[in-house]
């Protein structure tokens, strides 16, 4: 029996409505979870965790849009953790959604009580994979971190590398947010986490820090080609 009192607020985005409301409905017969916020999106899930900030987010793999770059944007705001909850029992998705930053994948045909270990995995931050093929999934993580350069390059998203090249025209927080369709709120959310990922202290260092990256990344890409 749980003996916390903390609740860890949770949002959950699926574009199946009966599947969100059954999801909605097994959480909040835990007085641990707070479900604060639904989308049925990729990007709808980016504006609701921007705005409500919850401890955790779910995400469908089969929702419109792109679901593992979803995941990579809320990943750099450093204030969410992303967990899968999806149908597709796959290696190779479950691989890509732990490399764009999720914590958790577990299917939606495990039992209740694996899904709300997860949600709370994540949330303390562990790295929770469904049992059934968790050494699978571990394996092809090990292979490809062997595969990797030896100092492993911070990656940046998609969107963060909008973002820099906005930032590199000397654009504001809101003529960025106007350019890329964004909030002025989510921009400044991207802000916290490029710093945090490139270790900069201002606008300035990242943009330095990102060309850094660029280049070093260039370099180990001839290294390999020779």
């Amino acid at each position: 029996m749980s003996t916390s009192l903390r609740s860890r607020t949770v949002t959950i985005s699926d574009d199946h409505p009966i599947f969100l409301q059954g999801v909605e409905e097994v959480l909040r017969r835990h007085p641990d979870f707070s479900v604060i916020g639904q989308a049925t999106s990729a990007p709808a899930t980016i504006e609701l965790v921007a705005e409500r900030r919850p401890d955790v987010a779910i995400l469908d793999l089969s929702m419109p849009g792109d679901v593992f770059q979803a995941i990579a944007d809320i990943a750099a705001s450093g204030t969410t953790r992303t967990m899968v909850y999806t149908a597709y029992c796959s290696v190779d998705s479950a691989v890509r959604a732990l490399d764009a930053g999720a914590t958790g994948f577990v299917l939606k045909s495990d039992p209740v009580e694996e899904l709300l270990y997860a949600v709370r995995g994540s949330a303390r931050g562990e790295l929770v994979i469904s049992k059934r093929f968790s050494a699978e999934v571990l394996k092809a993580m090990r292979a490809r971190l062997k595969s990797a350069p030896e100092d492993h390059f911070a990656t940046l998203s998609a969107r963060e590398t909008q973002i820099v090249g906005q930032l590199i025209l000397g654009q504001t927080n809101k003529e960025i947010a106007k350019t890329l369709g964004l909030t002025e709120q989510t921009v400044k959310h991207y802000m916290t986490g490029l710093m945090q990922k490139l270790d900069a202290r201002n606008r300035v260092d990242i943009v330095i820090a990102a060309k850094r990256l660029q280049a070093a990344k260039a370099d180990w890409g001839r290294q390999m080609a020779m």
